[in-house]
Formats: structure tokens, C-alpha cells, sequence
């Protein structure tokens, strides 16, 4: 995608199902890193999407700098959250789509394509509409998180 495509994603205001906004965070955080394992999952689960760092989940609105090293949504942080907390894990890519000065990281997330176990024992799920779905096909699954696991 475009730098400025990328740029229209920020400023957009609007999530849809392929596109998923978060507030500036610190991804090493364990709690935090397997909700936006869900995320990821969902937007592979529904074929692929851009999940945008630094804009605020309520109002839609970019947040301007931050503080945060920008090593925290690079490819290999991503990378490591996916390899965590999914099954199978995929690759992201991450790109930086500039706005008024500041940076913002662009995870793109593939649809992953191959079947997986999903959270609904394992059944495949089917949905009608243009959904990136396909029948038969299995959704991602999320791994425990840290206060998830069983002992």
C-alpha cells in the first residue's frame, strides 16, 4: 500500500472489519500483548487488515508523538506476540505512515489461509457475504494468556 493510502488509513476515523485502531501502548506488556493477539487473529481470521498504532479507540483521532520506542511495534515485536499466542503463527509486516510529522506503525496483518483449530471445538465456520471466509475453513486460535493458562 501507498505511504499516503497508509496516511488516509490514520486519519480515516473509522474501524471497519479490516481495520482495527489502538492508543499508543507498550506491547512488552504480557496482559497487553495477548489482546492484541486476538486482534491480529481476528483481522487474519477475516482475510487480512491493518491493525494502526497511535490513534485513540474512542475517538478515532491520531494521538501525535509519543514516547515509546518505536522497536515495540517493529516487525520482530509483532512477530514475537503472533509466534506467542497463535496457532499457526503468520507474519506481519509493519509500516510507518507519516501524519502531520509524527509516525504511526501500520501492522499488516495476511490472511492466514491454512486451516487451523478454532475456539469453537474445532468446527469449521462458515459465514455468509463478502466476510474473506471460505467454506470449510478454520479459524485462528488464540493460545492462553498469562493469567488464562490452566495449572
Amino acid at each position: 500500500m501507498a505511504d499516503m493510502d497508509l496516511a488516509a488509513l490514520v486519519t480515516a476515523g473509522s474501524e471497519d472489519l479490516d481495520v482495527e485502531y489502538k492508543a499508543w501502548v507498550d506491547t512488552s506488556q504480557p496482559d497487553l500483548r495477548a489482546k492484541l493477539a486476538r486482534h491480529l487473529a481476528a483481522l487474519a481470521n477475516y482475510g487480512g487488515g491493518y491493525l494502526i498504532f497511535g490513534v485513540d479507540d474512542t475517538t478515532r483521532k491520531p494521538q501525535g508523538t509519543t514516547n515509546l520506542d518505536r522497536a515495540l511495534f517493529g516487525e520482530d515485536a509483532i512477530s514475537s506476540i503472533v509466534k506467542r499466542y497463535l496457532d499457526p503463527p503468520f507474519q506481519c509486516q509493519t509500516a510507518w505512515a507519516t501524519f502531520e510529522g509524527v509516525e504511526y506503525p501500520v501492522v499488516i496483518v495476511p490472511s492466514h489461509g491454512s486451516p487451523t483449530r478454532n475456539s469453537q471445538g474445532g468446527r469449521p465456520t462458515r459465514r455468509q457475504g463478502s466476510s474473506g471466509r471460505h467454506k470449510g475453513r478454520r479459524d485462528l486460535r488464540s493460545r492462553p494468556g498469562p493469567r488464562e493458562r490452566r495449572h
